[in-house]
């Protein structure tokens, strides 16, 4: 930082470190009060610095039951394990389970400088965690962790500064947001909610709208660092692939694999084991590519279209139908092959598909350059909270 006034301090010197607890969850009068408790669900899909509404409350016997803290509005929760680093500021009181090690700051703080300052530096956060079923930063390594402080106003100064910077990104993500569910209000528009087949169209097993139903291979073969891509459901989300951890295989043991599903392009992928059951996405690849824990379903083309087939098995209502209806599986969930295959799901004429389908390409051109500015604005926001926090201001 670019002042003569910096000091490095130990956070325990200019905060509060406070964990958390959980009400036993067999005792229904510790649950549904009015006392807010957070968990790390509640900030993993937080789109923006600060928590209001969190999803659970625990009672005042739930409360007293258990060693959990109330912390005053305007500290800092940060999820300490499952996993490290998830980050609010909270705008009411609220207490938290066992995965936080929250920051009640001092007058000394200011709460959005230390929220933006742990942000910088939560990558060594994760890599001081220790553990062997999962990682996790101890209360002694959050209170002995330095930060650079400077006075007060200037804090505010830089906290303004990225403050103006994320609501860039969370505008981004908000106007995303809108187009995702545009693209849901568009469908069940034009085909009525599937799940009732509110319009009446004809209901068509899977089976027989499909040239195939089959999906990639149960075994783990070795991974290589070159070769064909390896798509797995960790690589599946909801209309889209997620590349950020692609792994590849031998072009041997690729063709193995490729001859039994053989995704190509038009083709819709479908996680049926682990934890993104249900997710699909419509592929776009040119190349081939070997699967594993992922279906694979081909069109007729003649009367089903992989778009319309792709959202209406990401509509969330109804991805809660097949799994509550079809779901298998005890630890793991699970869609067997015989359960996708006869899935009966409404069959509106080609040409209303293609006109639907040809919308959501549209769509997916304006997310594409949406998201493209909203990673140009991530990286400007990065930059900044280096130039913030590493000295460089």
């Amino acid at each position: 930082m670019k002042t003569s006034t910096v000091s490095i301090k130990k956070l325990k010197d200019i905060c509060k470190i406070v964990s958390g607890a959980t009400p036993k969850t067999v005792k229904p009068e510790y649950w549904d009060g009015d006392i807010p408790w957070v968990t790390p669900k509640d900030l993993s899909s937080l789109k923006s610095i600060y928590l209001s509404n969190p999803e659970r409350a625990i009672t005042k016997a739930g409360f007293d039951s258990c060693s959990t803290q109330m912390i005053p509005a305007k500290s800092v929760l940060l999820s300490s394990r499952a996993p490290i680093g998830h980050l609010a500021i909270n705008e009411v009181e609220v207490c938290t389970n066992q995965g936080f090690k929250s920051l009640i700051p001092s007058k000394e703080i200011y709460p959005e400088y230390l929220y933006f300052c742990i942000k910088y530096f939560v990558p060594q956060l994760k890599n001081l965690g220790r553990g062997a079923t999962f990682t996790e930063i101890s209360k002694d390594i959050v209170e002995n962790f330095e930060i650079p402080v400077v006075p007060l106003e200037q804090q505010k100064a830089i906290a303004l500064r990225l403050s103006e910077s994320y609501k860039l990104i969370e505008l981004s993500e908000q106007r995303l947001s809108e187009l995702d569910n545009y693209l849901r209000s568009l469908f069940i528009e034009m085909f009525g909610d599937p799940v009732s087949n509110s319009l009446g169209y004809p209901l068509e097993q899977l089976s027989k709208v499909c040239t195939k139903v089959t999906d990639g291979t149960h075994d783990t073969p070795e991974r290589t660092d070159a070769g064909k891509m390896f798509i797995t459901g960790k690589n599946i989300r909801p209309f889209k692939f997620d590349l950020s951890d692609l792994e590849y295989v031998a072009d041997g043991v690729h063709r193995e694999i490729f001859e039994r599903c053989d995704p190509a392009k038009g083709d819709v992928l479908i996680t049926n084991i682990g934890a993104g059951v249900g997710n699909a996405v419509f592929n776009n690849f040119n190349e081939e590519f070997s699967m594993k824990n992922v279906a694979l379903l081909k069109p007729r083309n003649q009367v089903l279209d992989g778009r319309y087939l792709e959202s209406l098995l990401n509509l969330p209502h109804m991805k809660s139908h097949l799994l509550e209806q079809n779901q298998q599986g005890g630890a793991q969930k699970f869609l067997s092959l015989n359960t996708l295959r006869n899935i009966k799901i409404p069959l509106p004429g080609i040409d209303a598909q293609k006109s639907y389908a040809a919308q959501v390409e549209n769509c997916f051109l304006i997310k594409q350059q949406m998201e493209n500015s909203s990673e140009e604005l991530n990286s400007l926001f990065q930059s900044l909270l280096a130039e913030s926090f590493s000295g460089a201001l």
